[in-house]
């Protein structure tokens, strides 16, 4: 009876304490299995830790034969396992922190010799914990939002889908239920957001992975991704190769005195902009599209800075 209650209670914190024999890998596998079917809880959003690797690999193995494969997407490791893949996955970012703390005991000590970047705007961070609970809850928001471009402010209700972080903003990636497509919000444009009682909205499952696999900073994944091909010089060529434009980045050619770069992205703001920072050190040889758009920009510069 009392394994049954814990199976079948509702989506929210339940602590079980039990003594060895007792069923209590029983009682998560069958929890587990529950939420999936009766909740419709995604695998992939499942996280259940165990005491050794070996109950890891049994726990899986016997959801997995209850529910089918769907279940390989499930999280299931030892708390070791599951804090080194931390690690690694954000490592770098972790580091520095601990390495802020761990210098010296003394603020002005740190600061007499090391400085650590910062952001200049961080207006809108507070709204992060708000957004989170809605996505969480998978319950629409409303907020007031400024255009650059209008520079007007008006209402926004959207499904709340993801949070992304690029360059020190975050910004909100959402479903737009009258336009009928992903919309991005930045936090720092945004005012008064409130968690409305209405479900979410999405015609599609939201994989946030996949949307931004072939785009730059939070540029939306829209149409087809291109092969590019750029051409750097002896100097550009090792910044790219030791700080890559981005993940699908491949070395095609490389000779004395330039390196042909390949990647597969999106043409988008962010990456004309990473490019035209290189200034004469780096040329587009592919796409044609996106060689236009750097000339065009390049003509516009000149034009401004009235060159011959």
């Amino acid at each position: 009876k009392s394994q049954n209650a814990a199976i079948r209670h509702q989506p929210s914190p339940l602590m079980i304490l039990a003594g060895a024999g007792t069923g209590k890998t029983f009682t998560l596998q069958n929890r587990i299995v529950h939420l999936i079917n009766y909740y419709e809880v995604k695998p992939k959003h499942i996280l259940a830790i165990t005491y050794t690797e070996k109950a890891a690999k049994e726990l899986k193995g016997r959801i997995i034969n209850q529910i089918g494969s769907r279940a390989q997407t499930m999280t299931v490791s030892t708390f070791h396992s599951f804090c080194f893949k931390i690690l690694k996955e954000f490592g770098n970012a972790i580091d520095k922190i601990v390495d802020r703390i761990s210098v010296g005991t003394s603020q002005n000590e740190i600061n007499q010799f090391i400085q650590f970047e910062s952001a200049t705007s961080i207006r809108g961070n507070e709204y992060l914990p708000v957004l989170l609970e809605a996505i969480q809850r998978k319950k629409q928001v409303w907020f007031l939002y400024t255009s650059y471009v209008t520079a007007e402010e008006k209402p926004r209700k959207v499904s709340p889908l993801f949070l992304k972080e690029y360059r020190n903003r975050w910004y909100l990636i959402s479903y737009d239920n009258k336009q009928k497509d992903i919309r991005t919000y930045a936090l720092e444009r945004m005012d008064t957001p409130k968690i409305l009682e209405e479900e979410i909205h999405m015609d599609n499952d939201f994989d946030s992975k996949n949307y931004f696999k072939h785009s730059m900073g939070i540029t939306a994944y829209k149409g087809e991704s291109s092969n590019i091909i750029l051409k750097a010089n002896t100097v550009a060529a090792r910044y790219i190769k030791s700080q890559p434009i981005h993940d699908s980045q491949t070395i095609q050619k490389e000779t004395k005195d330039f390196t042909h770069f390949e990647l597969k992205l999106l043409i988008s703001e962010e990456l004309i902009r990473t490019i035209l920072s290189y200034g004469n050190e780096i040329e587009i040889l592919e796409p044609v599209e996106l060689r236009n758009i750097i000339q065009e920009r390049i003509s516009g510069m000149n034009t401004l800075y009235k060159l011959n």
